[in-house]
């Protein structure tokens, strides 16, 4: 149950960082992206004991798409 939900919260975050890159996009999806990337990072966390190849690479796309959505934020909010 967890794992399903990671995985659609580190979609989310994913699609979102990725729309976080448009400047229009950027004060509404940044959010959304780190939320949802940190929402799927616990429910990962918790649900650690699936040791299942799928398990794994869920958790790697959300660790992916959280930190793609700090990383392009920040450039985003630099002068």
């Amino acid at each position: 149950m967890l794992g399903s939900v990671g995985d659609w919260a580190g979609t989310v975050s994913a699609v979102a960082g990725f729309a976080a890159l448009f400047p229009p996009c950027t004060p509404f999806a940044a959010p959304v992206a780190a939320l949802t990337g940190g929402v799927a990072l616990v429910a990962h966390s918790i649900a650690q004991f699936d040791d299942s190849p799928a398990a794994s690479a869920g958790k790697d796309a959300a660790g992916l798409g959280s930190l793609g959505s700090h990383v392009f934020g920040a450039v985003q909010a630099l002068p």
